[in-house]
């Protein structure tokens, strides 16, 4: 379940969802990490429970290595989401 807000680093992101277009540097988006307002938006469709989940682990892997004061690519980000939400799914880990 992806949850109305996430806590990375100290600081809590807002989790909205929006059924207008997400752009980005003149891109459509699936979501998108807004550093300064510490919002992720994830855009609503007829998209099935893994595309949510994914789409939402990418944009968590963006809050996280922006915390970290880590510097990713974006291939190299799509790259760290695919492999971090195949770990949890797979191992059915959940923390509470």
């Amino acid at each position: 379940m992806i949850p109305k807000k996430l806590k990375v680093g100290g600081f809590v992101y807002k989790i909205v969802w929006s059924k207008e277009p997400i752009i980005n540097n003149g891109h459509s988006c699936y979501g998108l990490c807004d550093y300064d307002k510490r919002t992720i938006t994830l855009k609503t469709g007829d998209f099935d429970k893994q595309t949510n989940e994914e789409n939402f682990c990418h944009e968590m892997c963006h809050a996280t290595l922006d915390e970290a004061n880590v510097t990713a690519t974006e291939s190299e980000v799509i790259d760290i989401s695919r492999a971090l939400y195949q770990v949890l799914k797979d191992n059915k880990i959940r923390f509470e």
